[in-house]
């Protein structure tokens, strides 16, 4: 029998799912910025320069890609990954922010405080279930190691929020547009015989 939310039985279970797993979070704030700029190659440079000196840790990858492929924009592009602590973050994304057009900025936290409480009323009150039932587990190995293994999955969590709670993540996409070309016109229907 599965015991509700304050049964008769006096059972009183958290709220939310026990078996819900939450990813561990690497920031607590996300930033995406998206600039238009004249040199992906230059303005990459600048970008760097601008993210070293704020103690920023590059995460980006190598190389650089053209936008056409999926109909982004039709010239070279670059994106940029960087972590940095939460309070230096925002005044990095303004100065990145003023190395070109401006075509998308999102700030966002990553994580959310309720799935935080959450999981820390759980890990709690299933501390205290363990605590207070551990001969009875004795008894129960497979049943103890999948508590166990549970309470794993929530300290983790809390320990990943505590750790991310200070940093952010933040992507830049770099893009320029190609040069223009000229389009052939269609010859003249009269002229052509």
């Amino acid at each position: 029998m599965v015991a509700e939310k304050g049964d008769a039985s006096g059972n009183n279970c958290a709220p939310g799912n026990w078996q819900l797993n939450y990813g561990v979070p690497q920031y607590g704030r996300v930033y995406s910025i998206s600039l238009e700029v004249d040199s992906v190659q230059e303005a990459e440079e600048r970008v760097m320069k601008l993210a070293a000196d704020s103690g920023a840790i590059n995460q980006s990858g190598g190389g650089y890609g053209w936008n056409g492929a999926y109909g982004f924009g039709k010239g070279r592009s670059k994106s940029l990954s960087f972590s940095a602590e939460e309070a230096k973050a925002e005044v990095l994304a303004r100065k990145i922010i003023a190395e070109g057009r401006l075509t998308q900025y999102n700030s966002n936290p990553n994580m959310q405080s309720s799935m935080y409480a959450e999981t820390k009323k759980k890990s709690e009150m299933l501390d205290e279930e363990l605590r207070l039932n551990m001969r009875a587990l004795e008894k129960m190995p497979i049943a103890s190691c999948i508590l166990g293994e549970l309470q794993e999955r929530y300290n983790n969590f809390l320990r990943g929020y505590d750790k991310a709670k200070n940093k952010a993540g933040i992507t830049v996409n770099l893009s320029e547009k190609a040069p223009e070309r000229e389009t052939p016109s269609r010859p003249d229907k009269k002229k052509i015989k």
